[in-house]
């Protein structure tokens, strides 16, 4: 995988997707160091198998495998893709980012409804069903989106109402009680780092700045799940946090019992996907599932981890059941290399700015894959396989990269004019000769 980024950073997204399969793999011993937090929806009292004898360990292993093979058949690009103080996005595709985040996000309210002022159940909502799929999970994505875009954008204008846009997003599913919401600090403080170490220095402000955005993700995972016992929503989040807290100090753990909920939350996936390998889901179902379209879905309680009906079965562990080890590797690969060849197509394209949508895409396939059941991990990989034949439409071809970079023997053959046909010397100019080189392109 590390020579795979070195030879092209399109080779980022199978990358990411791979490492977080990995991480699972390796998640038993975390499960059971913090499995008594109440981090998660299930019981302390399940153990995690050895890991030489895991099921799950041998599913994410090969997932990990599929998806670290696949970045190594990612093509390479051209350097075009420019960052740093010479460089900024288009100011078109950054006012369609932040119209596109506003819309999601009027989108997602009106789907909660007016449950999101003040929620006494959580997952309860009041708006309209349908305006809430269309707008989350794919929202949520384009609010990050957002964020990211505020480490190369110049405008301040821009920058400031990006920053606005992200933080509306990261109240909305705080106050919702997301999970999700974590996303928007880590991503944050991930930015913070990538701009010190790129410019080779270390301010102590920045880096502190960093920290607290992490710390930040910690207390809002333990707000998410707070929320899920008590009445939450925007005007009882003060109330929420202030118990939050309170919970903390009280804790033999103190602080880092934020942290032991978090740690639980992510790796109860282990325990969970240990059960779905033997679970024996049928294929038929998971590829029923894969059917985006409303209506469609099979019944959600043949794939729960009874006798704790509200906690889901791991896809990752039903889908390795289902399709043995072949099908985990090649899923799980062919996913890698649609997320790295939908990178280099963004690279090739004039929005190059978003070459890094697919690392979010991933992430979110593998993370949700590695915890959720398979109609929330086909909706993601709907939305990853839609950008991918979008990306296909929007890169430029070999003989426009040819031209771009002043090599212009790669252009089509000359034509010759009239006046040259007709014995004359005229000749296109150079300029006009590239110029048709890009028309006919």
């Amino acid at each position: 995988m590390y020579w795979s980024v070195k030879w092209t950073s399109a080779a980022w997204a199978p990358t990411v997707l791979a490492l977080i399969m990995l991480l699972m793999a390796f998640g038993g011993p975390v499960w059971d160091w913090s499995k008594w937090s109440g981090g998660s929806g299930l019981s302390p009292t399940v153990r995690s198998a050895s890991f030489a004898e895991s099921q799950a360990v041998t599913a994410f292993l090969w997932a990990t495998i599929g998806a670290a093979l696949s970045s190594l058949a990612v093509p390479r690009t051209q350097e075009i893709v420019r960052t740093g103080d010479t460089w900024s996005p288009s100011r078109k595709i950054s006012i369609a980012i932040v119209t596109t985040a506003t819309i999601s996000l009027i989108g997602f309210l009106l789907g909660q409804g007016p449950s999101i002022v003040r929620k006494p159940v959580y997952g309860e909502f009041d708006g309209n069903a349908f305006i809430l799929r269309v707008f989350w999970p794919s929202g949520l994505i384009v609010g990050l989106i957002c964020l990211a875009l505020i480490a190369v954008e110049k405008n301040r204008r821009l920058r400031l109402l990006m920053l606005a846009v992200a933080a509306l997003w990261f109240l909305a599913t705080t106050v919702e009680g997301s999970r999700t919401a974590v996303a928007f600090p880590i991503v944050g403080a991930m930015l913070i780092i990538h701009h010190e170490i790129s410019r080779r220095r270390l301010h102590l402000p920045m880096i502190a700045a960093a920290f607290t955005l992490l710390a930040t993700a910690v207390v809002v995972f333990s707000i998410s799940l707070l929320s899920r016992s008590i009445p939450h929503g925007i005007l009882n989040l003060p109330n929420v946090v202030g118990v939050t807290l309170a919970d903390a100090r009280a804790s033999t753990d103190s602080y880092l019992y934020p942290l032991k909920q978090l740690a639980s939350s992510v790796f109860v996936s282990f325990p969970i996907a240990e059960q779905s390998a033997t679970y024996e889901v049928g294929l038929d179902v998971l590829v029923a599932n894969a059917n985006a379209l409303p209506g469609t879905a099979q019944p959600a309680e043949l794939e729960r981890y009874w006798p704790y009906e509200w906690v889901p079965l791991s896809f990752a562990g039903t889908w390795f059941d289902a399709a043995g080890w072949i099908g985990q590797f090649l899923l799980f690969g062919a996913i890698g290399w649609m997320s790295g060849k939908t990178a280099h197509n963004l690279q090739r394209s004039q929005f190059q700015t978003l070459w890094f949508v697919p690392i979010y895409t991933a992430a979110m396939i593998g993370a949700l894959s590695a915890q959720y059941s398979s109609r929330m991990v086909w909706r993601l990989v709907s939305i990853a396989a839609f950008l991918f034949f979008v990306s296909f439409l929007l890169r430029r071809t070999r003989q426009w990269e040819g031209l771009h970079n002043g090599d212009q023997g790669k252009g089509p053959p000359e034509v010759p004019d009239d006046g040259a046909r007709s014995g004359h010397s005229g000749r296109l100019t150079s300029s006009r000769r590239q110029l048709a080189g890009v028309d006919r392109t």
